[in-house]
């Protein structure tokens, strides 16, 4: 009887063991916990600098397909505009004037863009910005004039726009 009382202690875990693999298990959790945190706000940029390129893109083909903005009124094209001072969105908008740069007062907003939350503009290659793509061909327009504009969010992934139209992800 006594041997069978030794074979049973021996068989169970230490409270020291317990405790380890309790230590590593959150350990573990904690590191991985971290690292998903972080992965989360990247992802969070990456969506948003897509996000902003297909909105510069969408601008572009509705000028390319000359697009009726309401009431059938061909604009004289559609942009996007950017500010500094307002770092956590940017227009999409019909250039009614056709005056080829952003005004507040006479050309009409299409969408009002918010980027996703921890997501701002950090730098504009210059502020404010005016984008604006010309039917039918559509030609370029950078207001302030330049032969690119770049876009660069949270200090770490810029968008540039040639004159040329095209439209990348540095």
């Amino acid at each position: 009887m006594g041997r069978d009382t030794a074979v049973l202690i021996m068989k169970g875990f230490t409270l020291i063991e317990l405790v380890v693999v309790a230590g590593i298990v959150i350990l573990m959790a904690s590191l991985i916990l971290a690292n998903y945190q972080g992965s989360q706000r990247q992802q969070a940029l990456r969506r948003s600098i897509h996000r902003l390129a297909q909105d510069l893109r969408r601008a572009q083909e509705m000028a390319a397909s000359s697009q009726d903005f309401e009431a059938n009124a061909l604009p004289g094209g559609y942009g996007i505009y950017l500010t500094s001072a307002e770092p956590k969105h940017y227009l999409l908008f019909a250039n009614t004037l056709d005056n080829q740069k952003y005004d507040p007062v006479d050309d009409s907003i299409v969408e009002d863009i918010r980027l996703e939350a921890g997501v701002n503009i950090t730098s504009l290659s210059d502020s404010p910005l005016s984008i604006i793509f010309i039917p039918p061909n559509p030609i370029v327009s950078i207001d302030p004039e330049a032969d690119f504009a770049s876009i660069t969010l949270n200090g770490q992934e810029t968008i540039r726009i040639h004159k040329s139209g095209l439209i990348e992800i540095e």
